[in-house]
């Protein structure tokens, strides 16, 4: 990394399109090793989806705590992964003091809008948290259901998954262009083709997992339509 003259990384955990999250150990050894780096900035937008935060009693999951022990380390959450409001751009950054200190001194401070604030005025309510948290360990529960049931399907390999949505690569010779255009057509369903991410070995597919009867019309709408392209 420094040989190519980088300056900054950023890190996805867990990772899109893969839904990889990376293990504690293995995250604090990258970031040891990138330390001669200026910034290193690390996504945890998809983390309240891993299993951390099913089995977690206490707060929501998070890897702030690595601000403290790496001085170039910058956290960032969108909040619309996890929280359905991506309409108020929403999210925030944790790092140094010092690092605060020089964006702001900088110019570089974002006025929220007052959807944003009412929002975050509901996060900071302990009763809001204990809500949500109800809600995520239900929707943990679809996510488990549906990738167990796609681990056994025959017509398409789908990987294990650490956040709201599975990556799958598709039998030798399908385009992902031609599924995800029979599954809107016939379906109505929207799945993402992955063409455009760097790394994936051959053609794939991106698919949200949603609520339970949405998974079921997914489902039924890859076993119709990729045994037959």
């Amino acid at each position: 990394m420094l040989k190519s003259g980088a300056d900054t990384a950023v890190l996805i955990s867990p990772n899109n399109p893969d839904g990889h999250l990376i293990p504690d150990d293995e995250l604090a050894w990258i970031l040891a090793e990138l330390s001669g780096l200026r910034t290193v900035i690390v996504d945890e937008s998809f983390l309240h989806f891993a299993d951390r935060a099913h089995s977690d009693e206490g707060g929501l999951p998070t890897l702030v705590g690595l601000t403290e022990s790496f001085d170039n380390v910058t956290i960032v959450k969108s909040m619309s992964k996890d929280f359905g409001i991506a309409g108020i751009l929403a999210g925030y950054a944790i790092m140094s003091s010092s690092r605060v200190s020089h964006l702001l001194n900088h110019g570089y401070l974002w006025n929220t809008s007052g959807m944003a604030e009412y929002f975050f005025s509901l996060f900071a309510s302990p009763d809001f948290l204990s809500q949500y948290r109800k809600v995520l360990d239900t929707y943990r529960g679809f996510i488990d259901r549906f990738t167990a049931t796609m681990s056994n399907a025959d017509f398409v390999q789908a990987y294990p998954t650490s956040a709201n949505f599975q990556l799958m690569r598709l039998p030798p010779g399908v385009s992902a262009h031609v599924v995800t255009s029979l599954l809107l057509i016939r379906h109505g369903v929207y799945v993402r083709g992955c063409g455009d991410k760097i790394g994936l070995d051959g053609e794939s597919l991106r698919v949200a997992i949603r609520t339970e009867p949405e998974n079921e019309r997914v489902l039924g709408a890859l076993q119709d339509v990729l045994p037959h392209v």
